[in-house]
C-alpha cells in the first residue's frame, strides 16, 4: 500500500470515529459566531439617566453647598416657594432678609404682594431650582417658575416662565431669602477728606450682577465741585485689582455739588457678586473745582475756568 493510500485511509478512519463530534463543535461555533456578529451590529440601547443635582453649582469655582448646610438651605428655599405659591404673603415676607425687605420692598408687605401676585399665578404648577453659584456663605439659586394651564391645554408649548435668582444668606444665625437678584447690604464706613471735600463710603448693596455704593459727599468750599457730569471719559471708576469699571448711572448721578452742600450719591457698577476680582478702589478721576459752573459748559470751557482739576482714590480694602 502506498503512502498516499495509507494517509487517505487514516483520515477516513479519523472522521468515521470523530466526525459527529467535529460536526457538533463546528455547528456550535458557527451559532456563537453569528450571535456575536449580530450583537456587534445591533444599535446600543440608550438608557435614560438623571444627572440633575440641584446642589451642584453651574459656576463651580465657589464649590458645592456644604453637606452641613444643604438640608437647611433646601428647606428654606422650598418653604419660601410654597408660601408664595399658596399666597401666604406674611410667612413668605418674614422669610426675607431685612436688607432685602428694605432694598426691594421698602419694608412694605403690600409691595411684596405685588411681586408674588405677578409671578405666582393661578396656573402656577412647577418651580425648577438649580444652585448657580456660592460665595462667602451665600448660596445663589436660579429658580424657574412655570405659569401655564398645562392640564387644560395638554401641551407644554407656549407656556410662560419667570426666572428669578434667589439667594439664601445667614442673618443672625438664621437662613433668610433675598430674591430678584438682590443679595445683601455690607457696611463699609470708609472716609476720606481733603481741602475741598469730605467723602464717606457708607455701605454697598450687592446684586448678583451689580454693586451699588452709597456715599455721602460734602463740599467744603465756596466753589462748585464737579465729580461727574458726563462730559469727560471715565469720570468715576471702580478698580477691580487692575480692571476698571465705569460707573453705570452717570446720567442720573448727582455729580455737581454746590458750595457747602452735602449730598448722598449712589454709584452703580456692573460687577458680578461671585467674581474672583475684589474691589480695591473707587476712583474719582476728573474732579473740577469751579468758581462759575454752567451745565451747558463744554469740557474745554470747564478746563479753562476751573480753579483746580485733580483726582482722588478711595481705598476699599
Amino acid at each position: 500500500m502506498t503512502i498516499n493510500s495509507r494517509i487517505t485511509l487514516a483520515i477516513k478512519k479519523f472522521f468515521k470515529k470523530f466526525g459527529k463530534i467535529i460536526f457538533i463543535v463546528l455547528f456550535i461555533w458557527l451559532i456563537v459566531f453569528f450571535i456575536n456578529l449580530y450583537l456587534l451590529k445591533k444599535p446600543e440601547e440608550l438608557i435614560a439617566t438623571n444627572t440633575y443635582n440641584p446642589d451642584t453649582p453651574i459656576i463651580d469655582y465657589g464649590g458645592k453647598v456644604p453637606n452641613k448646610d444643604k438640608e437647611e438651605v433646601n428647606e428654606t428655599l422650598e418653604s419660601f416657594l410654597n408660601y408664595c405659591k399658596t399666597k401666604d404673603y406674611e410667612n413668605a415676607f418674614n422669610m426675607l432678609s431685612d436688607n432685602c425687605k428694605n432694598y426691594l420692598y421698602n419694608n412694605n408687605i403690600e409691595d411684596f404682594k405685588k411681586y408674588v401676585d405677578a409671578v405666582y399665578t393661578e396656573y402656577n404648577n412647577y418651580s425648577y431650582t438649580q444652585n448657580y453659584s456660592n460665595k462667602d456663605d451665600v448660596y445663589i439659586y436660579d429658580v424657574t417658575t412655570l405659569n401655564s394651564d398645562i392640564l387644560a391645554t395638554g401641551t407644554t408649548g407656549g407656556y410662560d416662565t419667570y426666572k428669578d435668582r434667589i439667594s439664601i444668606i445667614t442673618e443672625n444665625g438664621v437662613k433668610k431669602i433675598a430674591n430678584q437678584g438682590y443679595i445683601k447690604n455690607i457696611n463699609i464706613s470708609k472716609e476720606i477728606e481733603d481741602d475741598y471735600m469730605r467723602i464717606k463710603v457708607i455701605s454697598k448693596d450687592c446684586n448678583y450682577d451689580q454693586v451699588t455704593y452709597n456715599l455721602e459727599i460734602t463740599n467744603k468750599t465756596d466753589n462748585t465741585i464737579v465729580i461727574a457730569d458726563n462730559k469727560a471719559n471715565q469720570e468715576i471708576t471702580l478698580n477691580l485689582e487692575g480692571e476698571y469699571l465705569n460707573v453705570e448711572n452717570v446720567m442720573t448721578l448727582s455729580g455737581v455739588i454746590k458750595p457747602g452742600q452735602t449730598v448722598n450719591i449712589i454709584l452703580v457698577f456692573n460687577k458680578f457678586f461671585d467674581s474672583n476680582r475684589e474691589e480695591s478702589q473707587i476712583n474719582f478721576n476728573y474732579i473740577r473745582v469751579m468758581q462759575d459752573y454752567d451745565s451747558n459748559m463744554s469740557l474745554d470751557e470747564q478746563r479753562e475756568k476751573a480753579n483746580r482739576i485733580y483726582s482722588l482714590n478711595i481705598e476699599l480694602q
